[in-house]
């Protein structure tokens, strides 16, 4: 038995885009988003996202980092990403645009996109959408 304060390592994950880009936001959820943000000469924001998902014939209780590999293409950096109960659905917001993603046997893919309408903006002037949801299988 392991005391809940107690920290446990797991491995390292072998990321897309190496040492490069190191890791700034994590996302969880049934498949690991992980986010690497890093800025232009002009001082312009330039962000990635990979996605990481347990191998095939990989066992439940196995929770090494070996036990994942990355799936799909390259992203661009999410400000928030949530998802379904049934882990099959994902939302990323990245500015002012919601994008859908479906996992279906370690494929995952671009379901479709969709502007944000109506959002609080923050004091740069840029959208902000605080939380997302999923209800019933409808995204909130």
């Amino acid at each position: 038995s392991v005391a809940a304060a107690t920290a446990t390592t797991l491995g390292d994950l072998v990321l897309r885009g190496g040492a490069r880009h190191p890791p700034t936001a994590l996302f969880g959820g049934p498949v690991l988003c992980v986010a690497s943000l890093s800025y232009d000469r002009e001082g312009r924001p330039d962000g990635t996202a990979y996605l990481y998902a347990r191998k095939e014939g990989t066992e439940a209780s196995d929770m090494r980092a070996a036990s994942y590999s990355t799936v799909g293409p390259s992203l661009p950096y999410p400000d928030l990403a949530v998802w379904d109960d049934a882990g099959r659905t994902c939302a990323m917001v990245t500015g002012d645009r919601i994008a859908v993603y479906q996992v279906q046997n370690s494929s995952f893919s671009l379901v479709g996109t969709a502007p944000v309408l109506s959002a609080v903006r923050s004091d740069q002037g840029s959208i902000v959408v605080e939380s997302l949801k999923f209800i019933q299988g409808v995204l909130y």
